[in-house]
């Protein structure tokens, strides 16, 4: 069987040496999310405190960001 066609990941602003300063744990499990999307698929273990509200608009901006990087290739 073929290995899985992955998405490419660009990282935008400073989401990767964010993501660096995480516990292990948590890189971990942000790294096997990441490669999960990467697929296609979708990471199903929610747990943990509420998202802040600061965080989820700068998600929802490099989210855009991205849609428009990916749509001028």
């Amino acid at each position: 069987m073929a290995a899985p066609s992955l998405k490419p990941m660009i990282w935008l602003g400073d989401s990767l040496r964010e993501i660096k300063t995480f516990p292990a744990a948590v890189q971990d499990e942000m790294g096997y999310a990441i490669y999960l999307a990467q697929r296609g698929d979708k990471h199903v273990s929610k747990s943990g405190v509420a998202t802040p509200k600061a965080d989820i608009e700068l998600i929802k901006q490099r989210l855009k960001r991205a849609i428009e990087i990916d749509g001028k290739e």
